[in-house]
């Protein structure tokens, strides 16, 4: 991708610059920036994705894969690599609020899609800082023109609770990461949209538009549900089995999975409306996974919510800390520091955010389970 560089404006929170990468690098780039699309440089990037070329004196030191598949190597000048065969990724420290843009540097041939959930997502969000904004670990969707987030930990129900408010005629708006700033809006973050096939029942419009390779992938998944079934229905003659016979129907039920791009999201539902929009903050809702079926919503603390999300944002960004741990081993100075500035930083400004929200709520409910009995619970307490 050589020539000039190709800027992605996200929502007006993120400018993301692609410089000389290899006709792959640029193609996953474009991929996983969906749903916003590139356009000609409009002012100084925050972050900044380029072709690198290796360093004439090869790495200081090589860090193996420590039962992680990863292999990394710092180099005299402190910048530490991520190794794939013979080409690199860097990886840069946690950025400060006035170190931009960020730079993360590809060697030709480097698989990017390797990296971009450790190294370039990560680096990402964290950019966001410096605009006053932060990505929380939460789907959104459009209501009544304010932006309804749903958050919780991973697998607590975030993305079935979201297209179940679609289906009750929301608009999409994000899955899984959404940013939100310190001015109260919150806009999309591009990451794909990963549908269950054992919701579907629970969501008639999507299920009737999917595209033909989702569904060709929920029908294999849905082939292994079947031939799992009589282990799951089998009566375990101990403890131990039955905890197996659980983990079994309930690894099948997370596997039963296809990903879809927030573009064929919205073409699915019929979305029009512009994927870079920000909304007010309308309801945030705090998913709690419960060990029974019952749901309960109850009002919650603004400040206790950010708490929560800023702790599961660190931790779905745990490769990118893990990275930062290999760099401070082998020397490289304040990398550690910067990561645990960067989680405070994140605290404070998530407080602020989240104070301007219009309401705040703790949902206690089971996964897998029904989401449109959680959309209910949220109708009759609203």
């Amino acid at each position: 991708m050589s020539g000039a560089p190709v800027h992605f404006d996200l929502a007006g929170r993120l400018t993301l610059a692609l410089e000389d990468l290899d006709p792959e690098q640029a193609r996953v780039a474009r991929s996983e920036l969906d749903p916003f699309q590139g356009g000609d440089p409009g002012g100084a990037p925050d972050v900044v994705l380029a072709a690198r070329h290796g360093a004439e004196d090869g790495a200081r030191e090589i860090q193996g894969p420590a039962h992680d598949g990863t292999t990394t190597a710092l180099e005299e000048t402190g910048e530490l690599l991520v190794l794939a065969g013979t080409s690199a990724c860097t990886v840069p420290s946690p950025p400060q609020p006035d170190a931009t843009p960020v730079r993360v540097g590809l060697e030709p041939g480097f698989p990017l899609r390797a990296a971009w959930a450790p190294v370039l997502r990560p680096a990402m969000q964290l950019a966001l800082h410096a605009r006053g904004a932060a990505a929380v670990h939460a789907a959104a969707v459009e209501q009544a023109g304010r932006a309804t987030l749903v958050a919780g930990w991973s697998e607590s129900g975030k993305t079935e609770v979201a297209l179940a408010l679609v289906e009750a005629g929301a608009s999409f708006l994000s899955d899984k990461w959404t940013v939100v700033g310190d001015d109260g809006e919150a806009s999309a973050f591009p990451v794909s949209v990963g549908v269950r096939g054992w919701v579907l029942p629970a969501l008639p419009r999507l299920r009737s538009a999917l595209p033909l390779q989702a569904r060709a992938q929920l029908a294999a998944a849905g082939a292994g549900r079947r031939l799992a079934a009589p282990l799951s229905r089998a009566r375990p003659r101990s403890r131990l089995g039955d905890l197996a016979s659980t983990a079994v129907a309930r690894a099948v039920a997370l596997g039963d999975r296809a990903g879809l791009s927030p573009s064929e999201l919205r073409a699915a539902y019929g979305q029009s409306d512009d994927p870079g929009r920000r909304l007010a903050l309308g309801t945030v809702v705090l998913l709690i996974t419960a060990a029974d079926e019952r749901i309960g919503v109850e009002e919650a603390d603004p400040a206790w919510a950010a708490r929560r999300l800023v702790r599961t944002a660190a931790y779905e960004r745990r490769a990118f800390a893990e990275l930062q741990a290999r760099a401070a081993y082998a020397g490289a100075q304040g990398r550690t520091e910067a990561w645990l500035e960067a989680v405070a930083r994140e605290e404070r400004l998530l407080e602020r955010a989240l104070g301007q929200a219009e309401r705040v709520v703790r949902v206690t409910c089971p996964f897998p389970g029904d989401p449109r009995r959680v959309v209910e619970a949220l109708h009759v307490t609203g």
